[in-house]
């Protein structure tokens, strides 16, 4: 079929990938909960990924979690490694000992993809996500009200083809922020593996006005 076809185009996505854990802090480990979300380059580096680990704070009711994990975002294509061993020794510095581990991939927009087929627009992670960060739920909704123009003006013209959601997508605000992040998550993980600067080069990539 059509659609299965254009899925099989849509293969040259770049994927991203993940890790992450979800734990309720015991009274020994409340001294992980901090009011803030922290993006740690250390293991990534170490490793050769082109991502970051992450800790952010949950409250549920009056009970405080930690979802920890770690993404690889493959912007430039070079040999991808486990995120395991990176992502053991993140959780180990943080003193999370015990935990369940799941993965999840998703996509990277990426300008040269496919949007829409007959009948059908892709949205959300189907579409792809921000290639700086790999964060997905606010896009999402700007997804939405791209397609929900597309769509408006197939009920208008009674032309459901979807031609031109792909043009509309990548000229709307949304679609061009989504290149800039993509653009600029390229500069930062082009750099040499091993570069003793590398630091310098992710403050200086990531400063205000900068990241976006």
């Amino acid at each position: 079929s059509k659609v299965i076809s254009s899925s099989k185009e849509r293969e040259t996505a770049t994927l991203i990938r993940s890790l992450h854990v979800m734990k309720e802090l015991s009274s020994d480990e409340e001294f992980l909960w901090q009011p803030e979300a922290t993006f740690d380059f250390t293991e990534t580096v170490k490793h050769s990924i082109q991502g970051y680990c992450w800790l952010f704070p949950l409250i549920v009711g009056k009970r405080h979690f930690v979802n920890l994990g770690i993404v690889d975002l493959d912007v430039i294509h070079r040999s991808r490694f486990s995120l395991l061993p990176a992502f053991t020794e993140f959780l180990a510095r943080k003193g999370i000992k015990e935990a369940k581990i799941e993965g999840y991939p998703s996509r990277i927009f990426d300008s040269n993809s496919i949007f829409s087929d007959n009948r059908i627009l892709f949205v959300g992670d189907v579409a792809g996500i921000d290639g700086l960060w790999g964060e997905g739920i606010s896009y999402s909704l700007g997804y939405g009200n791209v397609a929900a123009l597309e769509i408006r003006d197939a009920l208008e013209t009674n032309d459901f083809s979807f031609s031109h959601y792909k043009y509309r997508l990548l000229n709307h605000e949304l679609g061009q922020k989504l290149q800039r992040k993509l653009l600029t998550a390229q500069k930062l993980y082009s750099f040499p593996t091993g570069d003793i600067n590398i630091w310098r080069h992710i403050v200086a990539i990531l400063a205000p006005n900068g990241c976006c």
